[in-house]
């Protein structure tokens, strides 16, 4: 008879797998405060209603309106001041109290990221309410041409700069078409073309 192999060694129950360690990440405690700050969604932010814009189609379409308007329901400006206040206090914590110099430095890169498009989505609400202004006063034009200026700059430092030579391009075929609109008997069509020299200077 052949002899039996010895497998007294092995065990009925299914084979488990290692346990892993309970060991916490090393930037947990931030982790778990960072995502409870509500992020700015700036797609969503900017998404007119579906009858806003069919409204608008319609007007456009058949000539009573020449630039379309569209508001922004999205956006709320209480939430995007808690927002940036939150953020601007989590990013004083961890610059006081993380040890870890990576930790530290790449939470406060994307703190300063959603801070950047926190104040991008409040430009545009500022924005949107002097364009609803009737007779909108010097100092708000002021206003209006500083925002957007503002705005570019959060915009670049999240998205980064075109290049130069998609930026000449623009420059020199949307500028002298913008010129010859500055001329036009239509008032709306005068406002947009002076505005569009801060788009693309």
């Amino acid at each position: 008879m052949p002899e039996i192999p010895d497998n007294s060694y092995a065990s009925s129950e299914k084979a488990q797998p290692p346990v892993l360690s309970e060991k916490p990440a090393l930037d947990e405690r931030w982790f778990h405060q960072f995502r409870v700050i509500q992020p700015v969604n700036i797609l969503k932010g900017v998404e007119a209603s579906g009858v806003q814009r069919e409204a608008q189609k319609v007007m456009f379409e058949t000539e009573h309106l020449h630039n379309p308007n569209f508001s922004y329901p999205n956006l709320d400006i209480n939430l995007l001041h808690d927002s940036e206040s939150k953020l601007l206090e989590l990013k004083e914590q961890i610059k006081e109290k993380e040890k870890d110099i990576d930790i530290r430095n790449i939470y406060t890169w994307k703190i300063n990221e959603e801070l950047a498009k926190t104040r991008m989505m409040a430009c545009t609400t500022r924005v949107e309410e002097i364009n609803k202004l009737n007779n909108p006063t010097e100092q708000e034009l002021k206003e209006r041409q500083q925002l957007m200026r503002r705005f570019r700059k959060y915009s670049a430092f999240v998205y980064g700069l075109p290049s130069s030579e998609i930026a000449a391009y623009s420059a020199s075929k949307y500028l002298p078409m913008a010129n010859e609109a500055m001329e036009s008997d239509n008032v709306e069509v005068q406002a947009t073309a002076t505005r569009t020299p801060f788009y693309i200077d």
